[in-house]
């Protein structure tokens, strides 16, 4: 059974002090909970900025190693793979 922590809220409490929840996010995410179960995550703005560029970076670097990998494909003449590969980078990165 799940417990509730410092750092986790019930959307009763939340609906009730809105604003002293959202001033507790600015110091670090708190867990919305609904029947005790997670339903939510809130944080402040420069949390959710720096997931975001963490998030962009490991996309960034996801896409390098699948090139990485697809090249090597093409110069051992895999190009029937190649095409296939091409067109999964295409469709999951788009150009960073």
């Amino acid at each position: 059974m799940a417990t509730q922590t410092e750092r986790s809220r019930q959307i009763s409490e939340l609906q009730a002090d809105a604003a002293g929840v959202v001033a507790q996010a600015e110091q670090g995410p708190i867990e919305i909970r609904r029947y005790r179960e997670p339903v939510a995550y809130l944080e402040s703005v420069d949390q959710h900025r720096e997931h975001r560029e963490l998030d962009e970076a490991l996309n960034r670097a996801i896409w390098a190693l699948d090139l990485a990998r697809a090249m090597r494909n093409v110069k051992q003449g895999n190009f029937k793979r190649w095409e296939r590969v091409a067109a999964k980078l295409r469709a999951r990165y788009p150009k960073p």
